[in-house]
């Protein structure tokens, strides 16, 4: 076999675009095969619904697989465990996990399923380092599901041998489950993700975590284009700063609303949203050679400019953070400082504006370090990002690198250096959907749901509309 798609995700267009890659794979005459992780993922619950009307996952698998077959795809069967559901019950009960580090490094097989599912838990929660207490339970339940994936997933790798195995995103509990079963067989994981058109999706040739993987899909798609790549580019970049349909991050924002510079010299600090980097498995992204996190980083920064009379911090936090845990807010919204300056997360303090007023930019992963060097500032990546090897950031690897670039401020790198990201990102996508139409949600002419027929009828007419159209309404109103 030469690729084995597995997934264990039916909502949204996950599933239909794994479908989506199984064809057009055989079309290219792969030997293509499917396999659906059925477990009960306590991170992806069906939507809420009444029995008999409940909605149910093989409402929208069957018929899926049924379209498969129908191509000649090879759809593999749930698989015996080798280890019961029961066994591995009892292993949890037993394990009375009381802080993060010991669901961090929870292993089983020698591979550290627990990393997935504090990502999830961390998604769930909005805290990136919530109280595993609180949550005991569904932590368990989360890695009930880990280990059964691993089980089931190592039992189908080692019968048919892939050449490689495709699963989505990969950094969510049973992809992160997938990804250590292939490794554990020395099978080669390749990640699909999606970005804001509907229409297309990436592809990568390892995952998104992999830096060099992501430099050559970069590369590949910036040399390959049309002659507007450029100019496509530049909108991108135009875009983030001015849209805020497309950047929602802008709301709340004020054009050209800003602190007033107390210092000589301005450092800011624009923080990430950390929680989607901090238990990734086998990832260089999000990592630093510095720093153990994100928050270890802003202390030190803090102690920094403590000792200096000429200089001030500015902490822009991201505005997700509004969004976030109590817990979340409380850190971030309550940083302070001598020469800090603080921009809490629901300020309307315009961004842009404020890395053009700053002397120097530093950032841990976020979008606002290349955007930085793109309006023609220094900017200074403590981790591993996305845009990294581009030669569009500084990247110290040490606190002596950084501690010079803080006292001799270099000048700006170049904007064109920071192009082909943009022009990356714009294209939203190295495949385009051709077996999937995200206009009417059908798959092969077929519209999937994990809902009874009556339902999406129901949803459909003018009843169904006005519905949802009073629910929207009532959310804004009371968020």
């Amino acid at each position: 076999m030469d690729t084995l798609i597995i997934q264990s995700y039916c909502m949204g267009r996950v599933m239909e675009t794994s479908g989506d890659i199984a064809l057009q794979f055989k079309d290219k005459g792969k030997n293509v095969g499917y396999f659906f992780i059925d477990v009960n993922d306590p991170f992806a619950p069906m939507p809420f619904g009444v029995w008999p009307f409940h909605a149910k996952k093989s409402r929208k698998v069957k018929p899926f697989k049924k379209i498969l077959e129908d191509f000649n795809i090879h759809v593999i069967e749930d698989v015996e465990q080798k280890t019961t559901e029961n066994e591995i019950f009892n292993l949890l009960e037993r394990s009375n996990f009381k802080s993060l580090e010991e669901v961090e490094h929870f292993i089983y097989d020698s591979m550290p399923l627990g990393l997935g599912v504090l990502t999830e838990l961390a998604g769930l929660s909005k805290d990136a380092y919530p109280d595993v207490v609180l949550y005991k339970d569904i932590i368990k339940k989360g890695l009930l599901a880990s280990i059964l994936a691993y089980e089931s997933c190592l039992k189908v790798l080692r019968k048919y041998n892939p050449e490689e195995i495709i699963v989505y995103n990969g950094r969510f509990a049973i992809p992160q489950a997938t990804r250590c079963a292939a490794k554990r067989c020395n099978i080669e994981v390749r990640s699909y993700e999606f970005f804001s058109n509907p229409t297309r999706f990436f592809l990568f040739e390892k995952t998104q975590f992999n830096i060099q993987s992501l430099i050559k899909m970069i590369t590949g798609c910036w040399e390959a284009e049309g002659s507007d790549r450029e100019a496509q580019a530049h909108h991108f970049f135009f875009r983030q700063r001015n849209n805020k349909e497309f950047n929602g991050y802008l709301l709340n924002q004020k054009n050209n609303d800003l602190p007033e510079k107390k210092k000589r010299t301005r450092v800011t600090f624009c923080s990430s949203s950390d929680d989607e980097f901090v238990y990734l498995y086998d990832s260089e992204i999000g990592h630093s050679s510095i720093f153990a996190s994100q928050r270890e980083a802003i202390q030190y920064l803090i102690e920094w400019v403590n000792k200096l009379e000429d200089v001030e911090l500015v902490i822009r936090v991201h505005p997700f953070v509004s969004k976030k845990s109590l817990r979340d807010q409380l850190f971030w919204n309550n940083l302070s400082g001598k020469n800090t300056t603080l921009i809490t997360s629901d300020s309307s303090v315009d961004t842009y504006a404020l890395i053009e007023s700053s002397d120097l930019i530093l950032t841990f992963g976020s979008m606002t370090g290349i955007e930085a060097t793109y309006l023609g500032r220094p900017s200074v990546s403590l981790c591993c990002s996305p845009y990294s090897g581009w030669g569009c950031v500084y990247e110290p690897k040490s606190l002596g690198e950084l501690s010079s670039l803080l006292i001799n401020i270099p000048k700006a790198l170049p904007q064109e250096r920071c192009l082909p990201f943009g022009y990356f990102l714009k294209c939203s996508g190295n495949y385009e959907h051709q077996y999937y139409s995200p206009n009417d949600g059908q798959f092969c002419g077929v519209k999937l749901s994990v809902e009874m027929q009556l339902i999406q009828i129901i949803k459909q007419s003018l009843l169904g509309r006005s519905v949802k159209e009073l629910s929207a309404t009532f959310r804004n109103k009371f968020a």
